[in-house]
């Protein structure tokens, strides 16, 4: 799978975990909430990496260069 697909169903999956927690918000919902927070955390821990991956390294590249 490219990486660029990748990115794009890991937002898409972060998009949708975003309208489960709304809706278990607006509807005090406790299954939907809970379940937005079990997304939250697969999210967060599968990811990140594919997500942010580049983002992080190039911020890492430029602390290491400040404190250089």
């Amino acid at each position: 799978m490219s990486k660029n697909l990748k990115k794009t169903l890991w937002f898409a999956l972060l998009f949708f975990d975003v309208f489960v927690f709304e809706q278990g918000i607006v509807h005090t919902n406790i299954p939907s909430l809970i379940l937005a927070a079990i997304l939250a955390g697969i999210i967060n821990f599968a990811g990140n990496e594919s997500m942010f991956g580049d983002f992080e390294r190039r911020q890492k590249a430029k602390i290491l260069e400040r404190k250089d």
